[in-house]
């Protein structure tokens, strides 16, 4: 039985959908399915973005609570609904550092770090990872966040994963929320490549777009108005590399990216 009949058929209130299935089941509803009058979903794995959970909103839930976690330290916040910050969760203390440790006022991005009454204190036999992640009390998530105050927390990515074009710091889930917004394909991830002077631009990688090449770069464009992203590139894939819980594997996608830029410029 699909999802969604599952859900009607038993009146299902309350359940866990990792991002990626979550979109899986938008997309097999009926045309004439009827919404539910009481569903809260709870995912986790990878964030959920703005515009599936408004779609989710929209479809299917009354509900979507998307939820900050990991296996060191538990949940650590969550999203109620379409807000842009979760709300921290009773038991979790959440800092924001700079690339120093030194903690940074509300409103500004950084590092995040955390302590939980249940986390872990380091990893079985491999003290060196433990070291980079485990300091003086607090995990490190290796994630990119802004405190609005006290108790609410935006997540922006993986530190990692942030954008560096022209001396900016982008988070590429925003590009991505954009994209989805302006052309509704399958998928989009977005990355960055160094061009031919070792500049870095956007690259972003479309699954299954609805749209002809003129069209998508078209919608694309207009999206990015207002936006000083400089040159960008838009490819298209089969299809945007995932775990299981839909988390987007931004290394593999940056690779086969850069691969597909280095052919087009040996032509």
């Amino acid at each position: 039985m699909p999802v969604g009949q599952a859900i009607a058929t038993h009146a299902i209130t309350h359940t866990t959908l990792p991002p990626f299935t979550l979109k899986r089941v938008l997309d097999d509803l009926p045309s004439d399915y009827v919404k539910p009058t009481a569903l809260t979903i709870l995912s986790f794995g990878a964030a959920v973005s703005r515009p599936l959970r408004e779609r989710a909103l929209a479809q299917l839930a009354t509900d979507v609570s998307d939820i900050y976690s990991s296996n060191e330290a538990g949940f650590v916040s969550s999203i109620s609904g379409t807000a842009e910050a979760g709300t921290i969760w009773p038991g979790a203390l959440v800092e924001i550092v700079d690339e120093h440790d030194r903690s940074l006022p509300y409103g500004e991005a950084g590092q995040i770090r955390v302590r939980t009454d249940y986390m872990l204190d380091g990893y079985i036999d491999d003290p060196e990872t433990t070291a980079r992640f485990f300091r003086n009390g607090w995990f490190y998530a290796g994630d990119v966040g802004i405190l609005h105050d006290a108790r609410r927390l935006e997540v922006l990515g993986r530190g990692n994963d942030v954008l560096n074009i022209g001396w900016r710091k982008i988070a590429p889930e925003a590009i991505e929320e954009l994209v989805l917004r302006a052309i509704e394909a399958s998928d989009v991830g977005v990355c960055s490549v160094p061009n031919a002077d070792g500049i870095e631009e956007i690259c972003i990688a479309v699954s299954s777009p609805p749209v002809g090449d003129e069209e998508l770069l078209r919608r694309i464009t207009d999206a990015f108005r207002g936006f000083q992203f400089g040159r960008f590139r838009v490819i298209k894939v089969p299809d945007i590399p995932r775990t299981p819980n839909g988390k987007l594997q931004r290394k593999i996608l940056k690779d086969a990216v850069a691969r597909v830029v280095r052919e087009s410029s040996a032509r």
